[in-house]
């Protein structure tokens, strides 16, 4: 009989310091947890309010609206069940936050930009709501990358954690807002 091998997962030592997260990496992770959570909830939530609101052309056009809610409800989610079982997520958490900033901050500008020309049409076209809506959803994104990075990157410990989920706190406060907006234009 061979001697086993050592590479094997039933050989591996996993009772060193990487192998259970200490109390501050958990807590952290439920940060994180919650922040996704939140992002996947109010995202699921701003969806059904656009289908229940809005109207639809046929199926396609129904799809059209929820498409976007979609693509940041199902990543949201799954990286909040992946940090709150323990799982490391941190660099797909920071890709996630940098992706979605960065495409709805562009969308958001395209939209203003059309709306501005819309407005420049029409006599007396009125562009109040749409200048202070285009810095929020900036800011809205900036604080999610923020606090992301804050909770996801580095050694997490009280001082950060308690920085990030300020942020996060300021994060969710601007994503209401928008939200709001969305809903009452």
């Amino acid at each position: 009989m061979s001697p086993a091998n050592p590479y094997t997962p039933s050989r591996v030592d996993v009772s060193g310091p990487e192998a259970e997260p200490d109390d501050e990496q958990r807590r952290t992770a439920r940060i994180v947890a919650v922040l996704l959570g939140f992002v996947a909830v109010a995202q699921l939530v701003g969806m059904l309010i656009d289908v229940a609101v809005r109207e639809h052309d046929g199926l396609r056009g129904l799809f059209m609206g929820v498409w976007p809610h979609l693509a940041v409800v199902l990543p949201a989610g799954a990286f909040a069940v992946g940090w709150w079982r323990g799982w490391r997520l941190r660099a797909a958490t920071i890709a996630f936050a940098v992706l979605w900033g960065g495409f709805y901050i562009w969308g958001t500008i395209t939209v203003a930009r059309i709306v501005a020309e819309e407005a420049a049409r029409a006599p007396g076209g009125e562009l109040a709501p749409v200048r202070w809506f285009v810095p929020l959803v900036a800011g809205r994104a900036l604080t999610f990358l923020a606090a992301s990075i804050l909770l996801a990157a580095g050694h997490p410990g009280r001082r950060r954690r308690v920085a990030g989920a300020v942020v996060a706190v300021v994060f969710g406060l601007l994503f209401v807002a928008e939200r709001i907006y969305m809903v009452v234009g």
